[in-house]
């Protein structure tokens, strides 16, 4: 990824006793709603690498990728007559040796990519067993927005109904919940 932005946070909300709203709750209500955790991993970034091939090796370019607005419509990333199979061999005397394109490696880039997960903690202590031994109620959520994050298009020009369309979805929402004991 070239570049990417990661933001993490864990916060103490400030409700219950011992905190700065609800100081005075009773001990079953401060059981209920206070002493929760609130975090937070937000992660902002560019779309990963992927090169264009043909039979495995790198093409040439012959013109703008960039696709055409119909070519848009359908979903796809690039402009296809802007490539063909390499032409050149490696070594022009062998027939043997593989061909070489003109185009670079990692050249194109994916879709950028945004994820947001969040997770509440909660911990109960239990002072009957001992003073440092809690159970802990955790919810998480990751992709909590349930934003289709994408990969890289496929790059192999020989494949006429794939070409240049990224069908791959990277992590959908999932929820879990979950205790952990502490001791």
């Amino acid at each position: 990824m070239r570049h990417r932005f990661t933001f993490a946070n864990v916060y103490d909300l400030p409700i219950g006793r011992s905190r700065r709203y609800g100081k005075d709750l009773p001990k079953g209500v401060d059981t209920a709603i206070g002493g929760f955790q609130l975090n937070n991993i937000i992660t902002w970034q560019t779309g990963p690498v992927y090169n264009v091939t043909c039979n495995g090796g790198r093409v040439d370019i012959l013109g703008d990728p960039t696709p055409t607005s119909s070519q848009e419509a359908q979903g796809l990333q690039l402009n296809r007559a802007a490539f063909r199979c390499a032409q050149t061999r490696v070594f022009p005397t062998d027939a043997s040796s593989p061909h070489i394109g003109s185009l670079g490696r990692n050249v194109f880039r994916g879709g950028q990519q945004f994820y947001w997960d969040a997770s509440l903690f909660k911990n109960f202590p239990i002072s009957a067993i001992s003073e440092a031994f809690n159970v802990q109620f955790r919810f998480s959520a990751y992709n909590v927005l349930n934003r289709v994050n994408r990969s890289a298009p496929n790059g192999d020009i020989n494949n006429a109904a794939d070409f240049a369309n990224d069908r791959s979805e990277q992590r959908r929402r999932q929820m879990e919940f979950s205790l952990k004991l502490i001791f």
